[in-house]
């Protein structure tokens, strides 16, 4: 229930801010700022904020940004900002201050921060969770284009208008991987478009309930589940005897007894019996992840005492 809850606590908290004590302040420079202005202003922050990683590695929570980045937000072209000029975008970001819908820190001048560090968090990946379902709209739609035919897709963030879907991929149909553990959005993401749902690393506890919301997503939609793939993916760690087994776990940076717990690990009888354990909890393939690429005798070992016993 609480982790539900903390997403519409936080949209809970930007809506009583944004309740301004004069409804004249919701006009200026030509805008009516009402409120999905407002989140929409706020998820477009949040998103650039991230961004102010290295790339590849965006910043979560970011602490503090300058206004420069949120007004240059506000003001980049659609979809990644609101397309205004800098006349809107200022007073726009004069009115998210004004109500404490973004803060100015201290003495610091020119710098920001959202009220609640999470808030931040929800709003970019909301944002981003939008464009990948967009996206994959999109890819599994111009892949099932017939040839002769056109495509088009009008979103929130995308927009194509009589695109002829090519070229065409080698693989029909392509296999489309989701995954994730992710209550809601995920498990609805797996059925629509996805061929294999993968949830690596966790419990076998954790994977079985997963896949239980992948199949309810699949049966509200009216897909069959068994047309879908169910996956995981684990470290491996095999070795002829303990003390091979130890070398191989110490080489990787890992204990023995916490990889036989979360991975598969030990000799290989060992570890086919925990694949087939994997396989009674639903899992259908099993991507072996090796960790040390230069122990070429621990892939022939595996290849050889393990695989044909699975």
């Amino acid at each position: 229930l609480l982790a539900g809850s903390v997403p519409e606590l936080m949209l809970s908290y930007v809506r009583r801010l944004d309740t301004p004590a004069d409804p004249a302040l919701r006009r200026r420079a030509g805008l009516v700022i009402n409120e999905a202005l407002v989140q929409r202003a706020l998820r477009v922050v949040a998103l650039a904020s991230h961004r102010q990683g290295k790339p590849g590695q965006p910043l979560f929570q970011p602490l503090e940004f300058s206004d420069a980045l949120a007004r240059s937000a506000l003001m980049a072209e659609e979809p990644s900002g609101l397309g205004f000029g800098r006349e809107q975008a200022e007073a726009l970001l004069g009115y998210l201050i004004e109500l404490r819908l973004l803060l100015q820190p201290g003495a610091a001048v020119g710098r920001l921060r959202f009220p609640l560090d999470p808030l931040a968090d929800h709003l970019a990946a909301a944002e981003q969770f939008e464009r990948l379902e967009e996206q994959l709209a999109v890819v599994t739609g111009l892949w099932s284009t017939p040839h002769g035919s056109t495509f088009d897709h009008e979103g929130k963030h995308y927009t194509l208008s009589g695109s002829p879907a090519l070229p065409k991929p080698v693989q029909s149909p392509v296999p489309v991987i989701v995954g994730g553990g992710g209550p809601k959005k995920t498990p609805a993401l797996a059925a629509r478009y996805a061929s294999e749902f993968n949830l690596p690393f966790q419990s076998r506890e954790r994977f079985t309930e997963q896949c239980g919301r992948v199949r309810a997503a699949c049966e509200t939609i009216g897909r069959d589940p068994a047309t879908l793939a169910y996956s995981t993916a684990l470290v491996v760690c095999v070795g002829s005897n303990e003390a091979e087994i130890a070398r191989r776990a110490a080489s990787i940076g890992r204990e023995v007894a916490e990889l036989r717990q979360n991975g598969v690990c030990g000799t290989p009888a060992e570890a086919a019996e925990r694949l087939r354990d994997w396989s009674a909890a639903g899992a259908e393939r099993v991507y072996l992840q090796v960790l040390d690429l230069s122990d070429l005798d621990h892939l022939d070992l595996v290849a050889a005492e393990v695989m044909p016993h699975v």
